[in-house]
């Protein structure tokens, strides 16, 4: 593709793939920011948002309200088609999310976090369905076929992110969490998390 600059004189070509900006987040040594009002920057948000959701009884209700309804949803898993691939596609699915070491409501639940502080990460730990006889808890499973399955999808608490992780065209990479006891840094990449 031709692009011409004022008058027609001068052309040059774009590259019709990849990436010509960013994002624009404000963002320095993996902190974002970006929020104007100084008491709810950095570390001190995680504070505020935590005591308006424990002590403010209008906040407080309206997050049980949700939690509540967001619990009593029929969860369920539907084939993209009729064949019976797709079938058998969503029935591992489906088996998956059942053979969880926590329950589908629970995790629901832990999502639900991110409603007072706009973000809720979670760490996926896979496990391999070895059975029930299993020794290893990485292993062990409803499940005897060697597929590779959720043990769970974990919370990492909102105030220990340490930072955010980026690449030079502003892509998010990952996450660092810092451990409040021992502040030992653990990188958690985007493939081996929600958001």
């Amino acid at each position: 593709m031709a692009v011409s600059k004022k008058g027609g004189t001068e052309k040059s070509k774009v590259a019709l793939v990849g990436q010509l900006g960013i994002s624009g987040l404000k963002r320095s040594a993996g902190v974002i920011d970006e929020e104007f009002l100084p008491t709810l920057r950095g570390g001190k948000a995680y504070k505020v948002y935590s005591e308006m959701a424990s002590n403010d009884p209008v906040i407080g209700a309206m997050l049980f309200a949700i939690n509540a309804l967001a619990r009593q949803v029929d969860w369920n898993v539907q084939p993209v088609d009729d064949s019976e691939k797709a079938q058998e596609d969503a029935d591992f699915v489906d088996s998956v999310l059942h053979d969880m070491d926590t329950s589908w409501d629970d995790v629901v639940s832990e999502c639900l976090t991110m409603l007072p502080f706009g973000f809720a990460p979670l760490e996926i730990i896979y496990k391999r369905r070895d059975g029930m006889d299993s020794q290893d808890p990485q292993r062990k499973s409803r499940h005897s076929d060697g597929r590779f399955g959720l043990c769970k999808l974990e919370l990492r608490a909102q105030d220990t992110i340490f930072s955010w992780e980026f690449d030079d065209n502003g892509q998010l990479l990952g996450f660092t969490q810092q451990d409040p006891y021992t502040a030992r840094n653990a990188y958690i990449p985007l493939e081996r998390s929600m958001l």
